[in-house]
């Protein structure tokens, strides 16, 4: 298994996530295999940006349940910032931030 291969895995377990009445398994899942990409290529922008995407999941989940969110938010961005100092000009990090 590469990097590439559990960011795969990551966005399909996002999007399972977004069409579930409860996404929290899946959003863990989804975390996790962000996770073992990092620790694969942790020089790499989309791994970060792989986290950021599951705690900006888990926190539209936690607001639209009208939930404390601070954590996924706060932990999110820090994942897109990491991916943004690896690569400055990494659109997908500018775009998910700005959101």
């Amino acid at each position: 298994n590469n990097a590439e291969s559990h960011l795969v895995q990551q966005r399909l377990r996002v999007l399972s996530a977004a069409a579930s009445a409860d996404p929290r398994a899946e959003l863990e899942r989804a975390r996790q295999a962000a996770e073992r990409a990092r620790l694969l290529s942790p020089l790499s922008p989309a791994s970060y940006m792989g986290l950021g995407q599951v705690a900006a999941a888990a926190a539209s989940h936690l607001i639209a349940g009208r939930q404390p969110a601070e954590r996924e938010i706060v932990e999110g961005l820090a994942a897109l910032d990491q991916a943004l100092g690896l690569n400055p000009a990494h659109a997908p990090a500018l775009v998910l931030k700005a959101e």
